[in-house]
This record gives C-alpha cells, sequence and structure tokens, in this order.
C-alpha cells in the first residue's frame, strides 16, 4: 500500500495524506499533555548506583525490634515457685 502525502510549505500544521481508492485525509499536529510525556523512572539496579539499605532487611530489623520489645516487656514467672518454697 502506498500513500502519497502533500502538504503546503507555507502552512505546515496541516498535511495531505492520500491512499489509492479512498478520500485524502488532513492530518494536524496534535498537542500531547504534560502526563503522556513523563519519563518514567529507571530501576535502581539499572542505574549503577549502591543502594543504602534493602527494603527486605528493612521489614526484617522492624520485625525482630517489635518481637524483642514485646518479650522485654513480658514477665517471667520461672522463679515464683522456686523463692516461694525457700519461705516455708
Amino acid at each position: 500500500m502506498e500513500a502519497e502525502i502533500a502538504y503546503d510549505p507555507m502552512d505546515m500544521e496541516t498535511v495531505a495524506v492520500r491512499c489509492r481508492g479512498t478520500e485524502a485525509l488532513l492530518a494536524h499536529r496534535m498537542e500531547i499533555g504534560a502526563f503522556s510525556s513523563k519519563v518514567p523512572p529507571v530501576p535502581m539496579g539499572m542505574t549503577g548506583s549502591v543502594p543504602e539499605t534493602s527494603r527486605l532487611l528493612d521489614a526484617l530489623e522492624k520485625k525482630y525490634k517489635e518481637d524483642h520489645g514485646k518479650m522485654a516487656r513480658a514477665l517471667s514467672f520461672g522463679e515464683y515457685g522456686k523463692e516461694a518454697g525457700r519461705h516455708v
């Protein structure tokens, strides 16, 4: 399929496109909005820079601190019965 492109050198805003067996179509300049032209961020692994932390290690450290914080606040009754036996 061949197409013929025609334009006026004085008016570059409109271009006529003709194909065999069809009517000529007029093409106009298209404005692209601000959100459609943003370049997505490059993943850290492709930039060559070394990350400071790991999300997995950060999550494990947070979980570790939460679990050990609960253990530190827990009461221990391991020595309770042994001390009572001495005073009887």
